[in-house]
């Protein structure tokens, strides 16, 4: 029986990590969205993605940024162990929600909206379904973003290999 090399472990235990960073970034966001529902008040409605109240849209904003520098702290510090570049990290973590964040914002109301179609009854099941498929999806993307590309570390150049000149004598 073959023994894991510590490097093996370290590459099972880092999804595991990622998962409590990424749950907990996800209470922040969740609390956070909550709490600014209960403050913002407003009937305007905007357009970003889809139609959405102006409540919903600074809302999740915030709650968004919020989650993503809770994460990023916290993956950095903990799962990925990266005292690297930590504005050119913390520019690359940005970039993978310059698509996503569009995404999100079109996929949740559209989901819930065509679920909401095949069974009018359930409001809340559809919404949970529907955040909860992105939030999945964020996941397993988010952490191969993080993995590969944010705190990938770079490949160390091989020192120069002394030459033996043996004709030198």
């Amino acid at each position: 029986m073959k023994k894991d090399t510590p490097k093996k472990k370290k590459e099972l235990i880092q999804p595991i990590k990622y998962f409590f960073c990424a749950a907990s970034a996800g209470i922040i966001q969740i609390v956070s969205f909550t709490i600014l529902q209960l403050f913002i008040k407003s009937d305007k409605v905007i357009w970003f993605m889809v139609e959405m109240p102006l409540a919903d849209f600074i809302s999740t904003t915030i709650a968004l940024a919020l989650s993503i520098l809770w994460n990023f702290t916290f993956n950095r510090k903990f799962t990925f162990k990266d005292a690297g570049n930590v504005p050119i990290a913390m520019l690359l973590a940005f970039v993978f929600y310059i698509p996503f964040y569009p995404f999100q914002t079109w996929y949740v109301p559209t989901v819930k909206a065509k679920l909401l179609a095949l069974i009018p009854s359930l409001d809340l099941l559809c919404a949970v379904i529907a955040e909860g498929t992105v939030m999945v999806m964020n996941f397993i993307l988010e952490f191969l973003w993080d993995k590969f590309v944010v705190f990938r570390k770079p490949k160390q150049e091989e020192p120069p290999k002394e030459s033996t000149d043996e004709t030198a004598e």
